[in-house]
């Protein structure tokens, strides 16, 4: 195909030019150091500096590349998941999780740095490149491998089921009423018979027939509410819930006891945006680190310290790990029918052009442009009721530099978004640059477009043509006369 295909856009870069100013012969740019700016603010974690071990040569600009030239590991991890994960009261973290992403971005000779965003901005992908990866206790499912890349597991989290010390002991029948677990966790997954483990080291058990599930918006309150429900009261027989969760709360005291063997091993690995940069070899650095410290009784120490003697580490029923499956293709790359739609020459000119998708569009100009701060909450909203936000859209994008002047045409589509609302949501971003934008519509050659202009429009000026088509929007952003040249040559 023609063009050159954008997996993901420098996150940490300056933000490019709406319209490009034509130059006789182009100066590259120097590439700056990226320097990562997570939000909020992390704390630093300073680790040993050893020699890092021996990788492949990474693609130029993959993930394991760029965390090299920044020198820092950004890691996502939970505040409140103790014993995995949680945060002092002096700003640092500590766990479980915090105990390996030490040892990982030791192993890879970084400085480690974490964020804390919560676990819904993490499942669904598409971070923005505020962090590399996530260690935030996450199961490895087949839905979640659709937009986040895995490495092989490095805990086995059991789930258990928990009834009251009363249900406990025979009365009542613990499998009459409902059963609570987690809104959103594995345990309501299986409950509901929709978990899909990824090579799961023990098939998970069957849910109980015809159990009805109370959701709760966490596992204290799913605990909480079996404790309080003694001789099946408030209609709950029990709850499912992890099985370190339990052990830890029944030691504080908790009226709960664990009922039977755990319903499922869920393995926790380490994971990585599949809408940002390829990914493949910091996964595989990530294995070779995680059999090392499985090998040498790092994670099986660790476990055992963090989590009351419970070895979280060992494979379940004796087995090995392996690596993670990963997709064929990026979850959310770009679209080939439309590079194959773009036009070859506009005005005369050849064109290159070059791919990407909205979550590339916005790194690109997030970390580095504040004017446009005012146009992102409409322009996230993109694809807001599919679980591919932004990364779904679909953008092409070249120059046009002639001797009379240049434009920039855009062209962008979304599946299941139609054209007018992708309109209404990108113009502003890409017309941030206008203080009084005006638009109207207009005839430009044969076409019927909308113009938009920084204040009352004067023949000659630059401003932003916008032509919709089966579903597909054509930006064109230069003057009216060179416009119109650009928008003959679109289909």
């Amino acid at each position: 195909a023609r063009g050159s295909i954008v997996d993901y856009v420098v996150s940490r870069g300056p933000a490019p030019t709406p319209t490009p100013k034509p130059t006789a012969k182009p100066t590259p740019k120097p590439t700056a150091k990226p320097t990562p700016k997570p939000t909020p603010k992390p704390t630093p974690t300073p680790t040993a500096t050893p020699e890092p071990s021996a990788v492949a040569s990474p693609a130029p600009g993959d993930l394991l590349e760029r965390i090299q030239a920044a020198g820092t590991l950004v890691v996502n991890v939970d505040p409140a998941d103790a014993p995995w994960s949680s945060q002092a009261s002096n700003g640092s973290y500590r766990g479980y999780d915090v105990d390996i992403a030490k040892r990982i971005a030791s192993s890879l000779g970084v400085d480690l740095v974490f964020t804390d965003y919560p676990m819904e901005q993490v499942v669904t992908g598409d971070w923005g490149g505020r962090f590399d990866i996530a260690m935030q206790h996450l199961a490895i499912t087949d839905e979640r491998r659709g937009v986040l890349d895995f490495g092989a597991p490095y805990a086995f989290d059991p789930t258990i089921g928990i009834v009251t010390a009363v249900a406990a002991s025979g009365s009542p029948q613990p499998d009459a009423g409902a059963w609570c677990a987690a809104q959103g966790s594995v345990a309501s997954d299986w409950l509901n018979g929709t978990l899909a483990l990824t090579d799961p080291p023990v098939a998970p058990a069957d849910p109980p027939a015809d159990v009805t599930l109370a959701a709760t918006p966490n596992e204290d309150d799913c605990i909480t509410l079996v404790a309080s429900s003694p001789q099946g009261a408030n209609g709950i027989a029990g709850g499912f819930v992890s099985l370190v969760h339990a052990t830890s709360t029944i030691g504080d005291g908790a009226p709960i006891a664990i009922q039977g063997d755990p319903v499922f091993y869920a393995p926790i690995g380490v994971a990585a945006d599949r809408s940002g940069p390829d990914a493949a070899a910091l996964i595989a650095q990530f294995d070779d680190i995680i059999g090392t410290l499985r090998d040498d009784g790092t994670l099986s120490s660790r476990s055992e310290a963090r989590f009351d003697g419970l070895d979280l580490a060992t494979v379940p029923g004796g087995g090995s790990t392996a690596p993670v499956p990963q997709g064929s293709d990026p979850a959310f790359s770009v679209d080939q029918q439309l590079l194959d739609q773009f036009p070859a020459e506009a005005a005369g000119v050849d064109l290159t052009p070059v791919a990407m998708n909205g979550a590339d569009l916005d790194l690109l100009l997030r970390p580095a442009n504040a004017d446009i701060n005012d146009a992102y909450t409409s322009f996230l909203s993109l694809g807001g009721d599919a679980s591919t936000g932004i990364a779904g859209l679909s953008l092409v994008m070249a120059p046009v530099i002639t001797t009379d002047g240049s434009a920039m045409l855009t062209a962008a589509r979304m599946d299941g978004v139609n054209a007018k609302e992708v309109a209404v949501n990108l113009t502003p971003l890409l017309t941030n640059q206008y203080r009084d934008p005006r638009s109207e519509s207009v005839s430009v050659g044969d076409r019927k477009v909308i113009r938009v202009s920084d204040g009352a429009y004067t023949e000659g000026d630059p401003a932003t043509f916008i032509y919709r088509r089966s579903g597909v929007l054509w930006y064109v952003a230069g003057t009216q006369a060179l416009a119109e040249q650009v928008l003959a040559a679109v289909p």
